[in-house]
C-alpha cells in the first residue's frame, strides 16, 4: 500500500473516479493520485442508475455542469477504444395541470435562452412519437431529442482505465474507516490496509458519503432514498424509438433499453425530516428487489400510460440508492475542515452532473480556481 499521495479520493463511483480522473489529467500525472473504493469500481449507486443525460433543466448550473459532462461523453463515444454506448433517444416531460403546463413553459424559456432546443408538444405529437401510449388527461409535454442515455457501467470503467493510464492508483477492496486531522487540518486517510497521508481527501462516497463525514466531524445534509427498478420485454417488438418518459405528476418514468427492453421507475428525490433511514451496506449488488407497493404502483401506471407493457415478461428487478439534498443539487467543494472537499448528494444525477464536477474540484486542488459552479454547490447554500 502507498504510503503518501497528493490527493486521496474514496469511493469508486462515477463522482470519485471522475475526480481522480480530472485530477491526473490536468496534473499531467505528477500528482500523486489514490482513489480507495471498498469493494469494485461501479459496484454500489453508479451501477444501477438508469443512465439519464439531457439538456431539459430548470437551473443554469445543472445545465452547464451537464452539458460539458455530455461533451466528454461524446467524445469518448467516439474512440473506438472506449465506447461508452451513448444512445439518444429524447426525453420527454408530461404534463395533467395547469400548474404543470406553466411550469414546463417556465422551463423551455429557460433552457431556449441557454440555446437547448426543446419544444413543446400536443398529446397528438406524443402519440405519434409513440403510437402505444395512453394519453387520458395529458395537455401537453416537452421533447428534446438530443437528450440521452449512456451505460454508466461503461463510461466509469472507462474513467477509471483512463485514470490509472495517467497514474492514478486505484486500490480496490480497500476500505477507508478513518480520517486523521492535525489542527484541523486533514493529514492522513486510515485503511483497513495501513495509513496514506494526505494534504487532499475527497468524499466521494455516495450513499456512504455521511459515514466518511462523520469521520472529519461533520454532518450534511444528505438523505438516501431507494430507487427501485424494472426492467421488462414485451412480447411484441416496438419498431419506434421510446424515449425517457417522465410523468410530471405521478413521477412514472419509462424509456427503452437495448434489447427490446423497457425500464419502469418512479422518480423520488424527496428530501424529508421523517424519511426512514436504511443501511447502504444492504443495496450493494443486485439481490434486493424492489417491493409489492411499488409493483402496484407500476401497474397501475401503466394500466393509464402504456397498457401494453402490462403483460410484458418481467426480466429482472432492482434497487439503488439516490443520496439527496434539500434542493436536489449536489454539494461540491471545500468543507469547513482544511484539504477535506466533498462531491456527492447528486440526486439522482450523477451520471451527468459529477464527471464536470470532478473536472471543478481538480482545478481547485491544483489551481485554487473556484469556478462559480463550485461556490453555487458548495454547502454555503445551506447555512
Amino acid at each position: 500500500m502507498i504510503k503518501k499521495a497528493d490527493v486521496v479520493v474514496i469511493g469508486g463511483g462515477i463522482a470519485g473516479v471522475s475526480v481522480a480522473y480530472y485530477l491526473a489529467e490536468k496534473s499531467s500525472g505528477k500528482f500523486t493520485v489514490v482513489l480507495l473504493e471498498k469493494r469494485e469500481i461501479a459496484e454500489g449507486t453508479t451501477a444501477k442508475s438508469i443512465g439519464a443525460v439531457y439538456y431539459q433543466h430548470r437551473t443554469e448550473v445543472e445545465l452547464c455542469l451537464t452539458k460539458k459532462s455530455i461533451d466528454l461523453m461524446r467524445k469518448l463515444d467516439e474512440d473506438p477504444d472506449n465506447g461508452i454506448n451513448l444512445k439518444k433517444i429524447g426525453l420527454i416531460y408530461t404534463a395533467f395541470t395547469e400548474e404543470e403546463v406553466n411550469n414546463l413553459k417556465r422551463d423551455v424559456e429557460f433552457q431556449h435562452s441557454m440555446g437547448v432546443k426543446t419544444r413543446f408538444l400536443k398529446p397528438e405529437e406524443v402519440k405519434e412519437l409513440m403510437p402505444d401510449v395512453g394519453l387520458e388527461e395529458l395537455t401537453a409535454a416537452t421533447y428534446n431529442p438530443e437528450d440521452a442515455y449512456v451505460d454508466q457501467y461503461m463510461l466509469t470503467s472507462t474513467l477509471a482505465k483512463m485514470a490509472r493510464e495517467k497514474g492514478v492508483k486505484i486500490f480496490t477492496g480497500t476500505e477507508a474507516y478513518d480520517i486523521i486531522l492535525f489542527n484541523d487540518s486533514v493529514e492522513a486517510v486510515r485503511t483497513d490496509k495501513g495509513d496514506i497521508e494526505a494534504p487532499f481527501v475527497v468524499n466521494a462516497g455516495g450513499p456512504w458519503a455521511d459515514r466518511i463525514f462523520e469521520m472529519v466531524n461533520l454532518i450534511y445534509p444528505v438523505q438516501r432514498v431507494p430507487g427501485q427498478i424494472y426492467a421488462v420485454k414485451p412480447e411484441k417488438k416496438i419498431n419506434y424509438t421510446v424515449p425517457l418518459t417522465i410523468d410530471t405528476h405521478s413521477k412514472f418514468y419509462f424509456r427503452e433499453e437495448t434489447g427490446n427492453i423497457i425500464l419502469l421507475g418512479q422518480i423520488d428525490t424527496l428530501y424529508r425530516s421523517d424519511r426512514k433511514d436504511v443501511n447502504p451496506d444492504d443495496y450493494y449488488g443486485f439481490k434486493k428487489m424492489p417491493d409489492s407497493e411499488f409493483q402496484e404502483f407500476i401497474y397501475k401506471s401503466l394500466e393509464k400510460r402504456f397498457p401494453m407493457l402490462i403483460e410484458a415478461e418481467l426480466i429482472r428487478g432492482w434497487v439503488g440508492l439516490r443520496t439527496v439534498t434539500p434542493d436536489n443539487l449536489p454539494i461540491i467543494g471545500e468543507t469547513e475542515v482544511s484539504g477535506f472537499l466533498c462531491s456527492v448528494g447528486y440526486s439522482g444525477q450523477g451520471i451527468q452532473l459529477a464527471p464536470t464536477a470532478g473536472e471543478l474540484i481538480a482545478d481547485f486542488i491544483l489551481n485554487n480556481n473556484e469556478q462559480k459552479e463550485l461556490i453555487a454547490l458548495s454547502i454555503n447554500r445551506f447555512v
